[in-house]
């Protein structure tokens, strides 16, 4: 880049600066970032625990044995039947020191929660319960929504705020032609994470969830389905929080998307 090509860069963004063209990013309070830390190193541990122990199921079907199954109930049968999968020493030997990993980041996840749930006892405990109200948003769900919201008046719609949760992408066109997904990156991948996850688990634990969400997979498929649902928990949470009213799943169906 020559001399020429920087003062015209830059006498076209102090313009843009000029003019307001180029929105102000929001900064985190700087007594809230260490917890909003801690939420996104847990999250980072979980996924590392979930890659670990998907790993270890992969080897007991490549080693010709049935297909595992995790839960919070069946740990302890899961991890019997990894140790049982490999005759020889050194698969076995592998095995054990996976799981001794998993073993570890569940201490280390669950000391995290402990010491985030006692952290955030006193924080935004109106919205904390507003959110809890709604299937799918368990504690750290909805610990992660507020910390990575901070504050609902920064949005100015709820299509704002879907945008800034990574739940929709922007357009490329020109000239009428799409020329395909733009800005799938665009967004807060903290918040796509838990309104992913709330998708999943409010459908297991809401009849009329679950029956809505049965409708559109059979008509758009799984993905979407789930996608769908995550955005309307989305648009749900926007407005929980703007008016300070509680969940309700009627209104979440009947609503457009």
């Amino acid at each position: 880049m020559n001399e020429e090509n920087v003062n015209e860069d830059s006498r076209e963004l102090a313009e843009c600066l000029r003019t307001s063209r180029i929105p102000p990013a929001y900064v985190c309070p700087r007594d809230l970032r260490p917890a909003r830390k801690l939420l996104r190193r847990r999250n980072k541990y979980v996924k590392n625990r979930a890659e670990l122990t998907g790993h270890s199921t992969c080897e007991v079907m490549a080693a010709g044995n049935q297909p595992l199954t995790i839960s919070a109930n069946s740990k302890e049968r899961w991890r019997e039947g990894i140790r049982s999968s490999f005759d020889n020493p050194l698969d076995s030997f592998t095995a054990e020191m996976e799981l001794s990993i998993v073993e570890r980041y569940d201490e280390i996840i669950m000391k995290m929660e402990q010491r985030i749930e006692k952290h955030a006892r006193d924080f935004k405990q109106q919205d904390y319960r507003l959110l809890r109200t709604a299937p799918g948003i368990g504690k750290i769900l909805a610990l992660t929504i507020l910390y990575e919201t901070i504050d609902i008046e920064r949005f100015p719609t709820v299509k704002d705020f879907i945008s800034y949760s990574r739940l929709v992408c922007g357009t490329n066109e020109s000239g009428g032609k799409d020329f395909g997904g733009k800005g799938r990156k665009m967004g807060n991948p903290y918040m796509k994470w838990a309104f992913m996850q709330a998708a999943i688990l409010g459908k297991r634990a809401d009849p009329k969830l679950n029956a809505y969400y049965e409708r559109l997979e059979r008509k758009k498929g799984k993905h979407t389905a789930n996608a769908i649902i995550a955005t309307k928990i989305a648009r749900a949470v926007y407005f929980m929080l703007d008016r300070k009213t509680g969940f309700s799943v009627d209104q979440l169906i009947k609503g457009r998307r």
